[in-house]
């Protein structure tokens, strides 16, 4: 494995909590209903940008397996979501219970799929474009 799991782990996690509570706020301050959908986007697409970056600047070299890697970063967000997920309902909160576990569990499946495909997409992405920055700096 060539992706440094710890970073996009919190990476996905932090970036999660932060839109989470955006999408949340501007709700309540505003009255707005923002499309819930981002929460699960955003995440994946920066973590794995970020991840792409940084291991194009500490390597210069290209993903021996990005596919895998990809693959081991999806693991990743599932379980962190699993385990928000899984909070939220234990706690009370969200109007999740412990009884609608396989519609959730359905949508994970989906998100699994579609984390897999950012992952490796923008994983990639991040790697270019670090990869343009230091041709043009000329490092």
């Amino acid at each position: 494995m060539s992706v440094n799991l710890t970073r996009y782990a919190l990476w996905f996690a932090g970036t999660s909590l932060v839109v989470l509570t955006l999408v949340l706020g501007i709700r309540e301050a505003f009255g707005i209903m923002v499309g819930s959908a981002v929460v699960p986007i955003l995440p994946a697409i920066i973590a794995a940008m970020v991840e792409g970056t940084r291991y194009a600047r500490e390597t210069r070299e290209t993903f021996p397996a990005p596919w895998q890697d990809a693959a081991v970063m999806t693991g990743g967000s599932v379980a962190i979501t699993a385990v928000m997920i899984l909070a939220t309902a234990f706690t009370g909160g969200g109007g999740i219970s412990t009884t609608s576990l396989e519609p959730i569990l359905v949508l994970m499946a989906v998100y699994a799929v579609f984390w897999l495909i950012t992952n490796r997409i923008f994983l990639a992405m991040g790697a270019r474009n670090e990869w343009a920055a230091q041709d043009r700096r000329g490092s």
